[in-house]
């Protein structure tokens, strides 16, 4: 369970790249210019499982016991920038400008399109408004 990831347990989906051939029967996105995190529940991690020094009041607007996998996002053409507000606890540095791009629920259990199904219908009420649940339908 993904609620209680440490550096070496943390697994989330990896995307490849589209070689150009027919996407019939694949989900595809938009490859954001963010940084992976991973909700937890109670903490917000890297892809690798360090943990992120992002302001209280950030960790507190988060569901608690839900598990969301996605990216920490500023804008196109503003990684570095992202970067450096993510590595900052400090509210003034940016974080307030942020937005979680969620994809995925690992620990929701279900299908792909089950997942999909709950972060964009049944969840995104309870999500703060820097969260944002795309919807693949």
């Amino acid at each position: 369970m993904l609620a209680s990831a440490s550096k070496a347990d943390v697994s989330v989906l990896l995307a490849d790249k589209w070689d150009g051939s027919d996407p019939t029967g694949w989900w595809v996105s938009e490859k954001l210019d963010g940084v992976r995190c991973l909700w937890d529940g109670r903490r917000l991690l890297s892809r690798l499982g360090n943990e992120f020094p992002a302001p209280r009041w950030v960790l507190d607007s988060l569901p608690a016991g839900v598990t969301l996998d996605g990216e920490l996002w500023l804008g196109r053409g503003k990684f570095q920038e992202c970067v450096s507000v993510v590595k900052s606890a400090s509210a003034d540095k940016g974080w307030d400008r942020l937005t979680f791009m969620v994809f995925d629920m690992p620990d929701h259990g279900g299908t792909f399109e089950a997942r999909m199904a709950e972060l964009t219908r049944d969840s995104v009420p309870r999500f703060p408004s820097f969260v944002s649940a795309r919807d693949y339908e």
